[in-house]
């Protein structure tokens, strides 16, 4: 068997992969920010297809979601802006996708958690079905999520 061989890299390779090292602590921490926004994208989504739709029943947390969205907007124009500050010119398309990257992560991992707590939660409810078992969100049981 044949050692293999050294591969010699040139400074600019060396540099971009350190560039690249030292904007993963921000990805990392954006994907459980992004994680957390999911959680409330999607469980406020299913509360409001259940509420009572009638004029005089509208009781509508609208300072909470206003807040989500300008705190949405600013984190994912912030982080394009900053990681296409900090990318070398030959890989500003690569640093940019990593803002969706992270929001594609938190996705995934969004869907993991709730897939996991309902597994747990199976064990813990009476009925066996977890906390998301049917159409309606009066017959579950969200608030083993929480």
């Amino acid at each position: 068997m044949e050692p293999a061989s050294w591969t010699v890299y040139t400074v600019m390779q060396v540099e971009e992969v350190k560039i690249l090292t030292r904007v993963l602590p921000i990805l990392g921490s954006t994907i459980i920010m992004n994680t957390c926004f999911v959680q409330l994208q999607t469980l406020s989504a299913q509360q409001g297809n259940d509420m009572h739709r009638k004029i005089g029943n509208l009781d509508f947390p609208t300072h909470q979601f206003l807040i989500f969205r300008i705190s949405d907007m600013f984190t994912l124009v912030g982080l394009l802006d900053f990681f296409y500050n900090e990318a070398p010119s030959s890989m500003k398309s690569l640093f940019t996708s990593i803002s969706y990257l992270s929001l594609s992560f938190g996705y995934f991992l969004s869907n993991v958690f709730v897939n996991l707590i309902n597994t747990i939660a199976k064990r813990a409810t009476p009925n066996k079905q977890g906390w998301l078992h049917g159409q309606s969100l009066d017959c579950n049981n969200l608030n083993m999520f929480y």
